[in-house]
């Protein structure tokens, strides 16, 4: 494996890997907005599709670190869901939460990988990622739990109220 000076060549291969699932969580969010979109759950829709824009904004700033750092490898992850039955939204939602976990493990495995090997700039760069698995893990698990409790149509509907007052301010 090739080195790079005052960096952890194994954090670095690890966070090129990582690439992909966040690709694969962009990818996974958009079609659950098409889920979202062919249940008339347009409000949920349109959440999915901004999920997956920021999926895919992670995946872009973690390609630029690794370009800068003159770092490139090709990764090999996969994910799948497990079901090809119709989805409701609670298993998109309930799919959503355990991607997020996924994707949040392994990037604190990443961010100590770099802390051990003493690179600290990678640990710099995945600190604000690390930051903020929790507040994406608790936003997905709310979500959840409000589609349990009302019920698909009604959580939608209260999205979309909701988003509607957020674009008006």
């Amino acid at each position: 494996m090739k080195t790079f000076e005052g960096y952890s060549a194994n954090a670095l291969e690890a966070l090129s890997e990582h690439v992909q699932l966040e690709v694969i969580a962009s990818n996974t969010y958009l079609y659950f907005a098409h889920v979202c979109y062919k249940r008339n759950l347009d409000a949920y829709g349109d959440l999915f599709v901004e999920w997956s824009k920021e999926e895919l904004d992670h995946a872009r700033e973690m390609l630029k670190y690794l370009g800068d750092v003159g770092h490139c490898a090709k990764p090999d992850v996969s994910f799948s869901l497990s079901s090809t039955e119709e989805l409701t939204l609670a298993d998109t939602l309930l799919a959503s939460v355990e991607l997020e976990r996924k994707v949040g493990a392994n990037i604190y495995r990443i961010y100590r990988l770099a802390l051990s090997e003493g690179d600290a700039g990678l640990v710099e760069f995945l600190a604000p990622f690390a930051r903020l698995v929790p507040k994406e893990i608790n936003e997905k698990e709310t979500h959840l739990e409000r589609v349990r409790q009302l019920g698909e149509r009604l959580a939608n509907d209260l999205l979309g109220e909701f988003l509607e007052g957020v674009d008006d301010k």
